[in-house]
């Protein structure tokens, strides 16, 4: 993922290089101090990019107020003091990953990682963490409120979960109570997880397994731009209705793990771009659309294709065969098996 630094300081200067080194595998941008804090901020906003604040807690308040707009949506705002002994997440610290984040820098720099959120604090379930980490959309935002509350007051929550939805973890935290699918007629549950979430009325909190994986391969240097125009003209999100909500990752060869154009695109829409070798991308059973050329450009005969259908895992079906557009290329599986809650661990 793309992360930005910003810092103030000729001491913060020096910690942003040391998180900056902290984080090989991602794209990690350090604000120059001719950049208006301002015009920085919205860039990362824009991007949907992790900003990592060192300095003062009131300047990040101050420079993202302005942009903020829901949960969900915002980016990560973590801020370090410039000694290193707090990593506090300000924002998006569940659905976003900022708490995890925050916790990872500060386990790295020996910092203690200041976390606020209130199932955190209590050691609780946390039902936003939980839809993250099994890929599940959340379908109506403003069920997690009412799952949390029942949470933090002691009592228990219960979980309906379609056949089609595997439990490869059934171990459940003893806040939760597992109860039939369909639930009871005029049952109200308050967890409903299925792939199609219209088909029931009577949840406080609905949540879908997000079905699809987007293989996309590219030529390099290709901005964000240009790969937005491409999946329009590619006409992806004819594949599903609400398609975006419903993809789990972007996939692709590792050679383009900090391609920067396909790192905003899939961030922009909340997307993990996972990576794979070009000799896990060969070795995926089935039929594809190969070229020489690509083989030996990046080791493997087709990118998209393959890089889908391994995201997607266990059984597939490519709904977007290879299109090429303009230097990009794009390819859609839908999962047909493996939709499974893999850890209630939150």
């Amino acid at each position: 993922m793309i992360v930005r630094v910003c810092a103030f300081t000729e001491r913060g200067e020096k910690l942003a290089e040391r998180v900056a080194a902290l984080l090989p595998d991602d794209l990690v941008e350090i604000r120059g101090r001719a950049v208006p804090l301002a015009e920085w901020t919205r860039e990362s906003f824009e991007l949907a990019a992790p900003s990592v604040f060192i300095g003062a807690c009131g300047i990040a308040v101050r420079a993202i107020a302005p942009l903020l707009r829901d949960k969900l949506a915002d980016p990560p705002v973590i801020v370090i003091d410039e000694a290193a002994r707090f990593v506090i997440p300000l924002t998006s610290g569940h659905y976003g990953g900022g708490i995890e984040l925050a916790v990872r820098l500060a386990r790295a720099l020996g910092a203690e990682p200041v976390v606020t959120t209130a199932t955190d604090v209590n050691g609780l379930f946390a039902v936003d963490v939980f839809a993250k980490k099994n890929a599940l959309h959340i379908c109506n935002r403003e069920g997690i409120a009412a799952v949390s509350a029942k949470v933090l007051a002691g009592e228990r929550i219960t979980v309906s979960v379609d056949p089609r939805v595997g439990l490869a973890d059934r171990n459940a935290p003893d806040c939760v109570a597992l109860v039939p699918f369909p639930p009871a007629s005029g049952a109200k549950v308050d967890v409903a997880i299925t792939p199609e979430p219209e088909r029931v009325g009577n949840a406080a909190l609905l949540l879908a397994p997000k079905e699809y994986a987007v293989g996309v391969g590219c030529k390099r240097g290709k901005s964000a731009a240009e790969l937005d125009a491409a999946a329009d003209a590619a006409r992806l999100t004819d594949c599903a209705p609400r398609f975006w909500d419903r993809v789990c990752a972007l996939a692709t060869v590792d050679v383009k793990r900090k391609e920067r154009g396909l790192l905003a695109f899939a961030q922009r829409r909340g997307l993990p771009l996972d990576v794979y070798s070009a000799a896990e991308l060969n070795a995926v059973p089935g039929a594809f659309s190969g070229s020489e050329f690509v083989r030996e450009t990046v080791g493997a005969d087709c990118v998209c294709e393959r890089a889908a259908a391994l995201r997607a895992g266990g059984g597939y079906e490519l709904v977007l065969r290879k299109t090429a557009v303009d230097g990009v290329t794009f390819a859609v599986a839908k999962r047909t098996q493996g939709m499974e809650i893999t850890t209630w661990e939150t």
